[in-house]
């Protein structure tokens, strides 16, 4: 059993900004344990390597894939955590022993997307070829697989709930399924280019997604409306999640910059780092106020998720492009419509 002396996890709520340094690869996949005392990072080196977030050390490095990790995700219990590869696997590790427990194979390539159902008893995992999988994990076995037919399917993300999965599209669309049945209920349509990042508010109220198309959307979940289109990053958006009390979206993307929106307007808040190289993951905590960065530098940034006051003044120069979205298979072209709110550009 490995050893992990870990600081309290009311200390844990503010650490210190910091870069962590170690991986000799591209960071393709980030993600905090539940209580926020674990970061695991992924990437191009085919490593996982999991930090205690307070000191900033490596607790341990995991090993067994033979490709780039490009997405993790703890287990709700932060006991276990699941990785997928450009292996064609999606493996889940034991915290406790360093011990990989199951590994799945796929026919497609790339793993790109792994999340586990709030009540940690199902592994959603997909990727190239557009199949969804639903897996027991535990029992190593599956459960579920939906061709989408779609192409790839970049992202993926459970409902707080845990009865809605969200997918997103190389075909631009964001596909809502039942976690149940495993039938498509519904597609969100406005994006022009792949879907490459989805993620749920906290109450399961919002969906937003992010895009190639370089502009992150959010969602009514309820009502399929689309609420905005927030405009800010000059390349693709790569990643997006929401604060723990979900009023606030903060997006990662390929101009090197992460960004901060208020989830409630869609206005700019402002930068939060600028890498100067593509930023592929992101990952917040949940609770408190911080979050993790990292891309094509090879480290992973650990910081505040708010904007310092000095830059206060530059925020909230990026406009909001308000447009109403019908949804439902067959996608069709969004017509104009009054929206939810509206910022001019200034």
């Amino acid at each position: 059993t490995l050893a992990w002396p870990l600081a309290p996890a009311a200390s844990a709520a503010h650490p210190p900004a910091r870069t962590l340094s170690g991986h000799h690869g591209e960071i393709f996949g980030l993600a905090f344990d539940p209580a926020n005392r674990l970061l695991a990072s992924g990437g191009g080196d085919q490593s996982i390597r999991v930090w205690d977030v307070q000191t900033g050390r490596v607790h341990i490095i995991l090993k067994g894939h033979t490709a780039p990790v490009r997405t993790l995700a703890f287990s709700p219990k932060g006991n276990f955590l699941a990785s997928g590869a450009s292996d064609k696997t999606t493996r889940v590790w034991d915290l406790q022993t360093g011990k990989e427990t199951v590994s799945f194979s796929s026919v497609f390539g790339n793993i790109r997307a792994v999340a586990f159902s709030p009540d940690g008893e199902i592994l959603a995992s997909t990727g190239d070829g557009g199949s969804l999988r639903l897996l027991d994990w535990k029992a190593n076995k599956e459960l579920k697989a939906m061709k989408s037919g779609f192409g790839i399917n970049h992202a993926l993300a459970f409902s707080p709930s845990g009865s809605v999965l969200a997918t997103g599209s190389s075909d631009t669309h964001v596909h809502i399924w039942d976690a149940f049945s495993g039938q498509r209920q519904t597609v969100f349509s406005g994006h022009e280019k792949a879907v490459l990042a989805v993620a749920f508010s906290t109450d399961g109220t919002l969906l937003a997604s992010g895009s190639a198309d370089g502009t992150i959307r959010l969602w009514d979940v309820r009502t399929g409306r689309e609420r905005g289109v927030l405009l800010g990053h000059t390349g693709e958006v790569n990643a997006v999640g929401f604060s723990a009390n979900g009023s606030q979206v903060v997006s990662a993307g390929s101009d090197g910059t992460v960004r901060l929106w208020d989830s409630g307007t869609g206005r700019s808040l402002g930068i939060l780092s600028d890498q100067k190289v593509p930023v592929w993951a992101l990952a917040l905590a949940h609770q408190g106020t911080f979050l993790a960065s990292g891309g094509r530098d090879r480290n992973v940034h650990l910081q505040a998720a708010a904007i310092p006051r000095t830059t206060e003044a530059q925020s909230g120069n990026a406009p909001v492009i308000p447009r109403d979205a019908d949804v439902g298979p067959p996608p069709v072209p969004p017509p104009l419509a009054e929206a939810d709110f509206s910022i001019q550009p200034h």
